[in-house]
C-alpha cells in the first residue's frame, strides 16, 4: 500500500491498495512474495491494525514516505536469506 493509483474498489479510509502492488497477487511470472489473501480484506485489516496500534506511521527515507508496521497476518515468507 503505497502512493499511487488505488486498485479499484481496494481502498480504505486510510490507505488503499496501489496497482503496483497487486502485482503480488495477480502476476503469476513476479518472482517477489507472493500474496495469497483477499484484497480488500487484506486492506480492512491493515486498517484495523493501524486503529488498534494507535495510528503510528514511522518516518521513511522521504519527509513524503512513511511505514506501516503491522503483525504479518497473512503468513507471508521473506524474498531474501541471510548470508
Amino acid at each position: 500500500m503505497a502512493t499511487g493509483a488505488a486498485a479499484p474498489g481496494h481502498a480504505g479510509d486510510q490507505f488503499f491498495l496501489a496497482c503496483f502492488a497487486s502485482r503480488q497477487w495477480d502476476d503469476p511470472k513476479y518472482s517477489g512474495t507472493r500474496i495469497s489473501y483477499n484484497k480488500q480484506e487484506f486492506v480492512e485489516k491493515v486498517h484495523e491494525l493501524w486503529h488498534q496500534q494507535g495510528c503510528k506511521m514511522a518516518n521513511g527515507y522521504a519527509p513524503f514516505c512513511k511505514h506501516v508496521f503491522v503483525p504479518n497476518f497473512i503468513n507471508a515468507k521473506t524474498g531474501a536469506l541471510e548470508i
